[in-house]
């Protein structure tokens, strides 16, 4: 009988990382990838049954990489329209 721990999927520890510096600085340039890698890595975990993990860690880096496009693109428009304005 084997007791080793799933292994944490890659895509799901980048997806968080670029989520995160993304929410934090280079709201599209790294927000708009982590949601994208979080997905991968979302499906390669699913698809694994039970062989890897970070299911947690790829939906953070969603989350973190809507946040920061949204935020990003929002503070794009304001700016936009004070320039233009």
């Amino acid at each position: 009988m084997s007791n080793t721990q799933p292994k944490t999927n890659r895509n799901a520890t980048l997806a968080f990382i670029l989520g995160l510096v993304g929410f934090f600085s280079f709201g599209l340039i790294l927000g708009i990838p982590a949601i994208i890698v979080g997905n991968k890595a979302k499906r390669e975990i699913r698809e694994s049954n039970g062989a890897m993990s970070g299911d947690r860690l790829a939906t953070w880096g969603i989350v973190l990489g809507w946040i920061a496009a949204v935020v990003t693109t929002i503070a794009l428009v304001i700016a936009a329209i004070a320039f233009l304005g």
